[in-house]
C-alpha cells in the first residue's frame, strides 16, 4: 500500500509569497532525486497564509525515513525557516488499494 502524506502549515510573517515559493520549488527539485520511494508531492495555496503538501510515498517507512533525514538537507532548513512551526501539522494514511 502506498502511503499519502499530508502536511499544512502558515507561512511566518515575515516571509513573502515568492520566497517561500522558490524555496518550495528548489526543495522540490532536490529531494524528487534524493528521497527514496518519494512518488510524488504537491503544494497547494490556502486563504491567508496558509499552506498544504501533500505527498504519494511507496511506503510509509518511505515517509518516516525521509521525515527523519530531511532536517539535515539544507533545503529543509530553508523551508522550515519560512514556517510558522507553532502551525505545522503532519498526517500520514494509508491507500485503500
Amino acid at each position: 500500500m502506498a502511503t499519502v502524506e499530508v502536511v499544512t502549515f502558515e507561512m511566518n510573517k515575515e516571509c513573502e509569497e515568492s520566497a517561500f515559493l522558490d524555496a518550495d520549488r528548489r526543495a522540490q527539485g532536490a529531494w524528487s532525486s534524493r528521497a527514496s520511494g518519494l512518488i510524488r508531492r504537491t503544494t497547494a495555496r490556502g486563504t491567508g497564509r496558509s499552506v498544504l503538501v501533500v505527498s504519494l510515498w511507496s511506503a510509509i517507512g518511505d515517509a518516516e525515513r525521509w521525515s527523519l533525514a530531511a532536517s539535515d538537507e539544507p533545503e529543509a532548513r530553508e523551508l522550515a525557516g519560512l514556517i510558522d512551526t507553532g502551525t505545522l501539522e503532519r498526517r500520514l494514511f494509508e491507500t485503500l488499494d
